[in-house]
C-alpha cells in the first residue's frame, strides 16, 4: 500500500490514527457493501427510501445531456434509482478508490444501461481528478450519496466541496447525501453490528498492513470498537490494543499499550445548518433539501437527508462575511453570505460549528454594513458587537 510505505506517520504519534482510505481494497468494499444491508445500518435504508421519493424531483434540476459525477461510487446501486429518473442523460462518471469495486459495478451498469455512456476513474475522489473528454460541453451534476461527506471533518469537508466546485465547473450542481442522525443509541449498533460485519471491516486495514507493507499484525489481539463523541458530533471506530505489544511495520517497530487504540474512522453527523455553512465556504447555495425521519422503536430518530446545491455564479460570490470570535476575542471563523452585505445566522449552526460565541461582526466592502445589529427574528444570532452567549 503505497499510502503507507516507508514512514507510517499515523503510527508513529502517541494517538496513532489510519486514514480511512486505507478501508478500501476489494475486500474491504465487499464488506463495506455487506455493512449497508445489515439491519442495526440505517444510512443506506434511509437514502434509498429518500431517493426513491424524491428522484423525479431531482431529475427536475438536471438539464438533458448531463453528465452524472458520482464521488465514492461503490457498486453504484444508489444511482440507479437516479439513472432510471434520467433518460436524458449525457454520461455517467463513476471514481472510486477501489478498482475491484468500479470494474464491478461499471460491467453491471453496461449491461443494464447499454446506451449510457460510462466513464469510470479509478483513485482517490478527495484529491482533485480530471474528468474526461466526453464531459467537456455538458452541464455537469455531482453526486455524492451515503454521508460520505462524513468521513471527513469540517475543514476538510469545505477544502473537499471546494475542489468539487472547481472540478464541476460554473452552473454545475452537487446531490449530497448526509446523515443527521445523532442519538448514540442508535449509532453506536450501526458501527458494532452484532454480526461483526462492521469489526471485520475495521480489522481488515490491519490485514491490507500485514500483505501490502510486511507488518506483523495480530488480529486476534485487537479489538474492534465504536463510540459516540456527542462533543465533536461524530462517531469514532478504533481498533484498541488487548495487550502490550509490539508490531513490525516497514522495519520498524511500533509499540502498543494494553487499551492504546488505532483511530481508524470518524463519522461526522452535520447538522442540515452546519452543512450549509460548509457549502457555503465552499461556494455552493442551497437550491434544495429533502428530510426523511424515521421513529425508532426505542422512541429516539433517525434522520437523513438529501440537498442539492448549485454553484455561484461569477457576480454572485459573497459581498459579506461573518467574522466569529470567542469570549477572549480571537478569531474563529469566516463564513461568506452569498449575495448580501448583511445578513443572520441561526443559532443553530453557531453552535453545531462548536464555537462558543460571545461577539459576531459583520464584514463587508459597503460602508454601512460593518457592526450592524440584525435581530429581525426569535432564534437567530444577532450580527453586531456585545452579543451575550446562550
Amino acid at each position: 500500500m503505497a499510502l503507507l510505505r516507508g514512514d507510517p506517520v499515523g503510527l508513529s504519534v502517541p494517538r496513532k490514527t489510519l486514514p480511512s482510505k486505507c478501508f478500501y481494497d476489494a475486500e474491504g468494499s465487499r464488506l463495506f457493501e455487506a455493512i449497508c444491508e445489515l439491519p442495526e445500518y440505517h444510512v443506506m435504508r434511509m437514502e434509498t427510501a429518500q431517493l426513491t421519493d424524491i428522484a423525479s424531483e431531482l431529475a427536475g434540476f438536471v438539464r438533458d445531456g448531463a453528465a452524472l459525477v458520482e464521488f465514492g461510487s461503490s457498486a453504484s446501486a444508489k444511482t440507479r434509482l437516479l439513472l432510471d429518473a434520467l433518460p436524458g442523460l449525457g454520461c455517467y462518471v463513476p471514481i472510486d478508490i477501489s478498482q475491484a469495486a468500479l470494474d464491478w459495478a461499471v460491467a453491471a451498469l453496461v449491461d443494464d444501461y447499454p446506451g449510457l455512456p460510462t466513464w469510470p476513474l479509478a483513485g482517490d475522489f478527495t484529491v482533485r481528478p480530471h474528468l474526461p473528454d466526453g464531459a467537456d460541453g455538458r452541464p455537469v451534476v455531482g453526486f455524492f450519496p451515503g454521508s460520505t461527506i462524513g468521513n471527513l471533518p469540517s475543514d476538510e469537508a469545505t477544502a473537499f466541496l471546494g475542489r468539487v466546485r472547481m472540478l464541476l465547473g460554473a452552473g454545475s450542481s452537487l446531490i449530497l447525501g448526509a446523515d443527521h442522525t445523532r442519538a448514540a443509541s442508535l449509532l453506536v449498533p450501526a458501527y458494532d453490528d452484532a454480526q461483526g460485519v462492521t469489526a471485520a471491516f475495521n480489522r481488515n486495514v490491519l490485514v491490507r498492513l500485514n500483505r501490502e507493507c510486511g507488518a506483523d499484525f495480530d488480529l486476534a489481539m485487537f479489538e474492534h470498537r465504536a463510540v459516540w463523541n456527542a462533543t465533536e458530533g461524530r462517531v469514532e471506530m478504533h481498533l484498541a490494543s488487548r495487550t502490550d505489544q509490539v508490531v513490525v511495520l516497514g522495519g520498524r517497530r511500533i509499540a502498543f499499550a494494553a487499551g492504546e487504540t488505532i483511530h481508524t474512522k470518524n463519522s461526522y453527523k452535520y447538522h442540515p445548518e452546519q452543512l450549509d455553512g460548509l457549502a457555503t465556504r465552499a461556494g455552493w447555495e442551497l437550491a434544495e433539501r429533502w428530510l426523511h425521519r424515521l421513529t425508532a422503536p426505542n422512541g429516539k430518530e433517525w434522520v437523513f437527508g438529501t440537498t442539492i446545491m448549485n454553484a455561484w455564479h461569477r457576480g454572485r460570490e459573497p459581498k459579506a462575511r461573518i467574522a466569529f470570535t470567542d469570549r477572549t476575542h480571537q478569531f474563529r471563523q469566516l463564513i461568506p453570505v452569498p449575495g448580501s452585505s448583511i445578513a443572520s445566522i441561526s443559532g443553530a449552526e453557531c453552535r453545531g460549528l462548536g464555537l462558543g460565541l460571545s461577539q459576531i461582526r459583520c464584514l463587508s466592502d459597503a460602508p454601512s454594513s460593518p457592526n450592524r445589529t440584525v435581530c429581525d427574528r426569535p432564534g437567530l444570532w444577532c450580527l453586531g458587537e456585545s452579543l451575550n452567549d446562550t
